[in-house]
């Protein structure tokens, strides 16, 4: 999903995903980006093309944070209900980690040339988080198994 990138465009990258969460794609500012990366936005083009190649490489390393995030929230719930883990982080997440505000808003609020592919990231992101649900669900209620309709049913209320 995330390509390599250099120490430098990926310094940029996160300079961008902070300012990407809290400014929609129409009020962000390549200069303060650039400026936040430590580099003047001339650098930043060398790095990246436009500002929504830089707007997806933003996302796609915020994404891959927040699904890292949903995947150690469903290994480690073991002592608390089916979920709420991960339920009970989104709260601080929200608060604190720059990631999840600029997915959620990369998903609601998406600038139309890229909304294809934004979309698709999100996609993959709530389905990961079905996907966790319904493996939880299976582990804890193992008659489930033969009701597949249930399991779905319960993992979209979930969601």
């Amino acid at each position: 999903m995330s390509a390599v990138l250099s120490p430098a465009a990926e310094r940029i990258c996160q300079a961008a995903i902070l300012h990407f969460a809290e400014h929609h794609y129409d009020s962000a500012s390549l200069n303060e980006i650039a400026t936040a990366a430590g580099i003047r936005k001339a650098s930043l083009y060398a790095h990246f093309k436009s500002k929504d190649e830089l707007y997806l490489a933003a996302f796609n390393r915020a994404l891959a944070v927040e699904l890292e995030h949903v995947q150690q929230c469903f290994e480690h719930s073991n002592a608390t209900p089916l979920g709420l883990q991960y339920c009970r982080s989104l709260q601080e997440r929200y608060a604190h980690a720059p990631t999840l505000r600029f997915v959620l808003l990369a998903a609601y609020l998406q600038p139309a040339s890229l909304k294809v592919t934004l979309d698709e990231g999100y996609e993959d992101y709530l389905q990961l988080l079905q996907d966790r649900f319904s493996d939880a669900l299976l582990h804890a209620q193992p008659a489930l198994t033969a009701h597949p309709a249930a399991i779905t049913q319960f993992s979209v209320a979930y969601l």
